[in-house]
């Protein structure tokens, strides 16, 4: 009989071992996952603050490479058949209309 309950507690030990694992490779992945949560919240503040900055300029600047890298990149007209001014990013080929 004593070695049934041995059994068990070998059993119980294992599943606990097994647990205690699981919990902390469940801890790692939340921890990784709160460090990436708390960079990309400290990359964001700069970037909604340049996007503000951004709406009472009056350059021709590309709003992608100034928000997102904070590189003033000026526009430059390009060709259209269109009634609207297009202007490209010479550094990341965005293209943009001017007017409202």
């Amino acid at each position: 009989m004593a070695y049934k309950f041995l059994e068990a507690i070998e059993e119980i030990k294992t599943n606990l071992s097994y647990q205690t694992d699981k919990a902390k490779q469940e801890l790692k992945e939340i921890n990784t996952r709160q460090t990436k949560l708390e960079s990309d919240l400290a990359a964001l503040e700069p970037r909604q603050l340049r996007a503000h900055s951004l709406m009472s300029r009056n350059d021709l600047i590309c709003a992608h490479c100034f928000i997102y890298n904070n590189v003033e990149s000026p526009l430059k007209p390009i060709a259209s058949d269109s009634e609207v001014d297009l202007f490209r990013c010479k550094i990341c080929g965005r293209e943009f209309e001017s007017g409202a």
